[in-house]
């Protein structure tokens, strides 16, 4: 198995993460992991194993891939230059969901980041 690991690159705006995976080499590895989050991730160049697990599954960009909430994963590039993008959404301690600390630069405090949910409305916009 390869040492070598993809180069990674951050993004957060308006509550989506974004972060991208460049798998410079053939046999490249993002190591096992697991959230306590769904995600996506767009395959958008190349191509991946895909171990979830312990199950493997290879898939060829352009692809989508779901990765489930407290599921083990690892990819591993079988293409040189594959590039793809794990998205999912930033939200608050309340959920039960996590914001990883790479993703928080220094200076920005957590009560910035906090996503209020998709359709609650403030009770004095409600009763307009």
């Amino acid at each position: 198995m390869s040492t070598l690991q993809p180069l990674e690159y951050f993004s957060a705006i308006d509550g989506v993460f974004v972060k991208q995976l460049h798998f410079e080499q053939i046999g490249s590895t993002m190591f096992g992991h697991k959230h306590i989050h769904n995600h996506l991730t767009l395959l958008a160049s190349g191509k991946l194993k895909v171990t979830v697990n312990g199950e493997v599954t290879e898939f060829t960009a352009p692809h989508l891939i779901f990765i489930h909430k407290d599921n083990e994963h690892e990819f591993i590039a079988l293409e040189e230059n594959t590039v793809a993008y794990c998205v999912h959404a930033i939200r608050d301690k309340t959920t039960g969901d996590i914001i990883e600390d790479v993703i928080v630069p220094k200076g920005v405090k957590y009560e910035e980041i906090i996503q209020r949910p998709t359709g609650v409305l403030d009770e004095d916009a409600s009763s307009n």
